[in-house]
Formats: structure tokens, C-alpha cells, sequence
């Protein structure tokens, strides 16, 4: 099995271009090949903390309607973190971080 960086000679379709007939429901066919969930679940934390949220329920509501492409798939396939990182951060206000230094803000 080669991924998509071993052969990038081939066309790499963008979701947005894939078209189905009939009803077919392919996105539950896609898989994470080739995405560094690692990258994604950074921006899910990222946005988490700027927005205060604090359910699992209200990331799927917003990866669902804003970010479906993007986000969806790693939301729905990593809940156990999120809902544990969630669950931890509930009862503790979130602490400012400055981007370029990394300090932490009061």
C-alpha cells in the first residue's frame, strides 16, 4: 500500500470535487490517509480554548456546520481524547497563551 506522498505524480482529489450519484454516501467510505491528525487536532485544541468550549457535543455542532470537511472526520474518530481533554479543562478557566512567546498570560 503506497500513500499519496509516495506517489505524488498521481492526482490528488479535493472532497469538494467529488461528486455521487444515487444517493451514495461516500464520505463514510473516506479515510484519514494522507491527513496528519496531528496538525487537525491542534487547530480542534487551538479553537477549544479560544472559544471556551467545554462539551463534546458543542465541537461535533461546529465541526459538523463550519469546518465538515476538515474537522469531522477527526472529531468524530478521536472522541476519547477530545472528551477527556473537555472533561478536564471544565472545571478550570483556560489560561491565555501568547503565540510568539509561548508565555503564559494572566
Amino acid at each position: 500500500f503506497k500513500t499519496l506522498q509516495q506517489n505524488p505524480e498521481k492526482y490528488q482529489y479535493d472532497k469538494s470535487e467529488v461528486v455521487a450519484h444515487n444517493g451514495f454516501k461516500y464520505r463514510q467510505y473516506l479515510t484519514d490517509v494522507g491527513v496528519d491528525t496531528d496538525v487537525i487536532l491542534q487547530e480542534i485544541v487551538q479553537w477549544i480554548r479560544e472559544s471556551n468550549c467545554y462539551e463534546y457535543g458543542d465541537l461535533v455542532d461546529y465541526a459538523v456546520s463550519e469546518k465538515f470537511d476538515d474537522w469531522f472526520p477527526t472529531v468524530r474518530s478521536q472522541t476519547i481524547f477530545l472528551t477527556a481533554y473537555l472533561r478536564s479543562n471544565r472545571h478550570k478557566p483556560f489560561k491565555k497563551i501568547d503565540r510568539e512567546t509561548g508565555e503564559i498570560l494572566e
